[in-house]
């Protein structure tokens, strides 16, 4: 029952917030970030995959250079998808989708229901097991009782 009382009330304000804040990103990346036709000029490794920096001509018709992080595979020449945000800085993946805002939620709604469930169960494992091993003890001398009724003499 406490699970049943508890859970409904966690798991709207877990998913309302990853809405809103899902929702909130979706609007800023949408605005402040642009996919640029950006060309890679260099490719190092690093410990978190490969260092890439990539030129472009911005809007203005300004050349701009950067460099991002990624496990994709880059070769110098190569023409990757990649996106330019604020301070010019560069990323290889897209803004913010709304699917991935309704991933979260179904993310956040699950978690919140295991995380609320999870010690409820525990609990209720722990308590079962008690009065399990109290009845078979009850029946064991039920049945012990019954044998000495009943023995011939």
């Amino acid at each position: 029952m406490a699970f049943l009382v508890v859970t409904p009330g966690l798991c709207v304000q877990a998913v309302q917030h990853a809405r809103d804040s899902g929702a909130r990103a979706e609007r800023q990346e949408a605005a402040t970030r642009h996919r640029v036709d950006a060309t890679v000029v260099n490719v190092g490794r690093s410990r978190s995959g490969r260092e890439v920096t990539v030129t472009w001509i911005d809007r203005d018709g300004t050349l701009r250079s950067g460099h991002y992080r990624s496990w994709r595979g880059a070769q110098i020449g190569d023409h990757p998808e990649v996106w330019a945000g604020p301070g010019h800085r560069v990323n290889d993946s897209p803004p913010r989708t709304h699917a991935r805002t309704v991933g979260d939620m179904a993310s956040a709604g699950a978690a919140t229901a295991t995380a609320a469930g999870l010690p409820l169960l525990g609990l209720y494992m722990l308590l079962r097991r008690r009065l399990d091993h109290r009845r078979y003890r009850a029946w064991d001398e039920a049945w012990a009782s019954l044998d000495r009724r009943h023995r011939p003499a």
